[in-house]
């Protein structure tokens, strides 16, 4: 006897009055969505975690980014387990070998399928008529509003900048919060109980929290009031809490209770895709400053650059700089660094990433690579070093 499919998901169950391609398409929806995928990812996310951690030992945090955690796989040697302290890292006694990985890009994309998988396979929506437009509409207001704060966070100091309100405004909006939610759980236990227990004890515990923090701040005065800064940071959560709650709305009138686990996985998700997108686009700088000092330059610690300077010109500087994948690039190739502003070529003989210096007399290769060598000692030469302490 033939059954009617049964609508228990984003997408129709496999049934006999499904076609071989619907049947196809559930099967492995229904596969890609298992939690035993999940389990295994997290414990995968969690040992590369730990690997790019022990690896900073030795290695900067954009090597460590490059090679385990923006990598779709990961070579993790065995000498990255050897704690530094008890066998210091040298070519001598390092231990032989390691085993490859998936890495973190190839975790988080299988990550992400396995979440859409899941609830287009397990997750169904029960709104109809005008409710389902109403939480279409909602939803689609909350994507509208993320995508707002997202892409205007890049543009000029876009919704990072100041707040459009004053910073006594934001306060006095937290003091209005905090007395409107301690009333709201209030008139919930008292007004309309629910009938679990437990559920009457907690919404009376976080109505008598939320009552002793707002008499204690009423009562102190300006003497807890959050300074500047930490209202500006609350500025920021306050948009994301404004967002949510616009998404919960829509997403509660299409899902009914499962909507507030549809809108914790959709951030999951965003994060998730946030990082696998601009993940390899981000860049530390670092700005030195002395109390009412300025300064109009940053420097990125992880490259490296050749710079030279003219000093002839009264009014500035001259600067020719060339990066470090100019320099490997013209090692590699042989062929001289060369600018059209330069009068001469630079010819790169050695690259080392780190260095030691050591006396001509105990290293005659070293001693011989440094015959003719500006700025060197006479008895002194150069030879590479291990990276050490994330240099």
């Amino acid at each position: 006897m033939a059954t009617a499919p049964l609508q228990d998901g984003l997408f129709p169950r496999s049934s006999e009055n499904s076609t071989p391609i619907e049947n196809a398409i559930w099967t492995v929806l229904k596969y890609a969505g298992s939690l035993k995928i999940t389990c295994a990812m997290f414990f995968l996310g969690v040992v590369i975690l730990f690997v790019g951690t022990l690896a900073q030992d030795e290695d900067t945090i954009v090597d460590v980014k490059k090679d385990y955690f923006n990598s779709w796989l990961a070579y993790v040697p065995l000498d990255v387990f050897k704690p530094q302290t008890i066998w210091p890292h040298t070519q001598e006694n390092a231990w032989p070998g390691g085993f490859v990985m998936p890495g973190g890009a190839l975790i988080g994309l299988i990550l992400l399928i396995n979440l859409v998988a899941a609830k287009m396979t397990r997750f169904h929506m029960t709104a109809n008529g005008s409710r389902f437009v109403a939480g279409m509409a909602l939803t689609i207001i909350g994507f509208a509003l993320v995508a707002l704060i997202v892409f205007g966070a890049h543009v000029g100091e876009g919704l990072q900048g100041e707040p459009p309100f004053t910073y006594d405004q934001i306060w006095m909006g937290c003091l209005l919060s905090l007395w409107g939610s301690a009333i709201g759980f209030g008139a919930w236990r008292f007004a309309n109980p629910p009938k679990q227990t437990i559920l009457r004890h907690t919404i009376l515990a976080i109505f008598i929290a939320l009552l002793s923090v707002a008499a204690l701040v009423a009562l102190s005065g300006d003497k807890y009031r959050i300074p500047d800064p930490g209202l500006r940071i609350v500025w920021q959560l306050s948009k994301s809490l404004i967002v949510s709650m616009v998404m919960l709305a829509g997403l509660i009138l299409l899902f009914g209770a499962r909507g507030g686990n549809v809108l914790i996985h959709l951030g999951i998700g965003l994060l998730m895709l946030g990082q696998f997108v601009f993940g390899d686009r981000q860049r530390e700088e670092r700005i030195s400053l002395y109390e009412g000092e300025r300064t109009s330059v940053a420097v990125q610690t992880d490259i490296v650059e050749l710079a030279v300077i003219d000093t002839s010109p009264a009014d500035k500087n001259r600067v020719v700089a060339f990066d470090d994948p100019l320099i490997l690039s013209a090692l590699r190739n042989k062929k001289p660094l060369s600018d059209e502003a330069l009068p001469f070529e630079i010819r790169i003989e050695k690259w080392m990433s780190n260095s030691d210096m050591v006396t001509r007399r105990e290293n005659a290769q070293a001693a011989k690579d440094a015959e003719g060598a500006l700025g060197l000692p006479p008895e002194v030469a150069l030879v590479e070093a291990g990276k050490s302490g994330g240099a």
